[in-house]
C-alpha cells in the first residue's frame, strides 16, 4: 500500500503527485487511443491516481495542521 511518510517536504510530495498525474493521463490516453481492452493499464491508471491523491491530501493536511 502507498503511504506518505511524515516529514516529507510539501514541494517534493507535490512534484511526485504531478509526475503520477502525468503518467496516469498518458496511460489513459493510450488506452482510449488504442481501442484495446488492457485491464493491467486500467489498474495502473487507478493506482497512479490514488497515489497522487494521497500525496495532495497529505500536503493539504500538513498545511492545515500548521495553520496555513
Amino acid at each position: 500500500m502507498f503511504q506518505v511518510s511524515a516529514g516529507v517536504v510539501a514541494e517534493d510530495a507535490l512534484v511526485q503527485a504531478s509526475h503520477a498525474l502525468k503518467c496516469a493521463y498518458e496511460t489513459a490516453y493510450e488506452l482510449t487511443d488504442n481501442g484495446e481492452a488492457r485491464t493491467g493499464l486500467v489498474w495502473t491508471v487507478l493506482e497512479l491516481l490514488s497515489s497522487a491523491r494521497a500525496l495532495v491530501d497529505a500536503v493539504a493536511e500538513g498545511m492545515n495542521a500548521q495553520g496555513r
